[in-house]
């Protein structure tokens, strides 16, 4: 069974039985991806990022769309996660440009370009030639077309239908054809974090967006990252419930490489352990144009594993002095992990905070499933 065929048998599910809530955008993607243990096309999952599948579903704020506009990152943003795009980073991603693709029916505007080493960000603006009245989505078949925003139920209304219909039903309703489109960022292997993820979102009047954020490294230099972007389409026949495949391409997409504003190192007391596994060896922060990074390296002890890497070193959080986690940043992926030159590992983890502080606070894991608070100074310099 394809990745394509799984996330319509997920989706659809999701769809029909929680039509009027609105789903988190990237959910079924991550949660599919993870699964499987591995990406679509060129993409690659490491072979410890296998999680458990969750359906959970995201209530959001009401979402304002005025007839005729795209999504940008900055709507998808704070609208579904109350997460600010910082001014600079908004000015990055529209400095960047855009670029058009045509593959058949289907035009993709790419633009809004984001890549720090750490987080490759683009979106892809979807449309069709002038007269042609088909349906076109980055959703699944079986999704409901208001699934992603407020936009798409406003659509829905627009066509006359219960907004609780699916895309494959109003093709098969109004007898138009729906094409399914994919607009992906991929980066050279090398340069691979985590994982990667990509949503869609429908305006009012039916124009839709498609969102793809990749997770990196911090390996990259130069000034420029070659990233790609692949691009589908496929026509779905709503009636025989098959698809079609229109067009594919790779396309090259060079990203400029954003250097940090500031970089700085904070002191770690001596023998700073994680339940007797693995020893915090050393903390700084990255501050970029899209937030900070917090990025800790530890070293494994006797008895330590990747896979308890994976489930402890991701539990050490920055926090606030008063406990609470800073705001979240523009990379939802909670925290990465880099094992391959074990027994050295190093992990990253994205806030919103502008700038350095002068005094950092993690949370640790204890045995027992306490967790520890303890407090770092900037070194000296």
């Amino acid at each position: 069974m394809t990745l394509r065929e799984e996330q319509e048998k997920v989706q659809a599910a999701v769809s029909h039985s929680l039509a009027d809530l609105r789903e988190d955008p990237w959910l079924a993607q991550r949660v599919l991806a993870n699964a499987k243990g591995e990406e679509p096309v060129k993409k690659k999952l490491s072979a410890t990022m296998v999680l458990v599948i969750v359906l959970v579903t995201i209530t959001t704020a009401a979402l304002a769309v005025a007839a005729g506009k795209y999504f940008g990152w900055f709507d998808f943003y704070s609208e579904f996660y109350g997460v600010e795009v910082p001014e600079v980073a908004q000015q990055v991603m529209k400095d960047s440009g855009e670029r058009q693709f045509t593959l058949g029916p289907v035009t993709f505007t790419v633009g809004e370009l984001y890549c720090d080493g750490y987080t490759a960000m683009a979106s892809a603006k979807i449309s069709l030639a002038e007269g042609d009245d088909a349906l076109v989505t980055g959703d699944a078949p079986n999704d409901c077309i208001g699934i992603n925003s407020e936009g798409g139920d406003a659509y829905a209304d627009a066509l006359g239908l219960p907004r609780e219909t699916t895309w494959a039903e109003a093709a098969k309703q109004l007898d138009r054809r729906l094409y399914i489109v994919d607009a992906m960022l991929e980066m050279p292997e090398e340069l691979y974090g985590s994982e990667s993820m990509f949503g869609a979102m429908t305006g009012s009047d039916g124009r839709a967006t498609c969102f793809s954020m990749y997770s990196m490294n911090g390996k990259a230099y130069g000034e420029k990252v070659d990233a790609t972007m692949y691009l589908n389409v496929k026509e779905y026949d709503a009636e025989r419930e098959t698809f079609s495949e229109i067009a594919e391409e790779y396309e090259h997409l060079p990203i400029f490489l954003e250097a940090p504003i500031d970089m700085k190192e904070y002191a770690v007391p001596e023998n700073t352990v994680i339940t007797d596994r693995f020893r915090l060896d050393s903390v700084k922060a990255v501050w970029m144009d899209a937030g900070m990074y917090v990025v800790s390296s530890f070293t494994a002890l006797d008895g330590a594993t990747e896979e308890l890497a994976e489930e402890l070193l991701g539990e050490v959080e920055p926090v606030q002095e008063n406990g609470e986690g800073y705001p979240s940043g523009l990379n939802l992926t909670d925290t990465i992990q880099e094992t391959s030159g074990w027994p050295e590992i190093t992990t990253w983890r994205m806030t919103s905070v502008n700038g350095i502080p002068e005094t950092l606070f993690l949370t640790i894991p204890e045995a027992g499933g306490e967790r520890t608070k303890i407090e770092l100074k900037l070194k000296e310099e």
